[in-house]
C-alpha cells in the first residue's frame, strides 16, 4: 500500500482531505502531520518517527504552504534538494491562489499546485487528478 504524507495544520482541511482520499479508488495509507517540523521529522525518521515501519517512506506528499514551525516551501526545498527524497512527488495543496506562490513552488520543483477549492465536488475531482497524475503508477486499486 502506498503512503501519502499529508502536511496540513488546519484540522478541518485535513479531515475533509482525508475523507476525500479515503473515497478514491486507490489503495493508500494517509499519514497526517500538522506542522512543518513534524514533516521534517517524518521524512528524516527522526524523533517520534524514528521507526520506518510506522512512518514509511511516502509515495506522495500533499503539502500546505502556510505551516507552523517550518514553512511548506522550506519542506519542498528539503525534499527536492535531498538525494534520498528528491524522487518523491510533492503536490502543494493550499488556500493560496497567488501566481507568485505557484511560480516559486514550480521553480523549486513542485510536481503539482492545487488551490483548495471551496466546493466539495471540485476538491474530490482535483485530488483525484493529483493522485492519478502523481501517484497511481504502480498503486493497486481498492477493488
Amino acid at each position: 500500500m502506498s503512503v501519502i504524507l499529508h502536511v496540513e495544520d488546519d484540522l478541518g482541511h485535513a479531515l475533509l482531505t482525508g475523507r476525500v482520499l479515503e473515497r478514491l479508488p486507490f489503495a493508500c495509507d494517509v499519514k497526517l502531520v500538522t506542522d512543518g517540523q513534524a514533516a521534517v521529522n517524518y521524512l528524516n525518521h527522526a524523533h517520534e518517527f524514528a521507526d520506518p515501519a510506522s512512518s514509511p517512506r511516502p509515495a506522495l506528499v500533499l503539502l500546505d504552504l502556510n505551516l507552523p514551525k517550518v514553512k511548506g516551501l522550506e519542506i519542498l526545498k528539503l525534499i527536492k534538494g535531498s538525494e534520498d527524497l528528491c524522487d518523491i512527488p510533492v503536490a502543494i495543496l493550499t488556500t493560496s491562489d497567488s501566481a507568485e506562490d505557484k511560480r516559486i513552488c514550480f521553480e523549486n520543483q513542485a510536481d503539482g499546485f492545487l488551490t483548495k477549492p471551496g466546493d466539495y465536488l471540485e476538491l474530490v475531482n482535483a485530488l483525484r487528478q493529483v493522485v492519478e497524475g502523481l501517484l497511481v503508477k504502480g498503486v493497486p486499486s481498492k477493488n
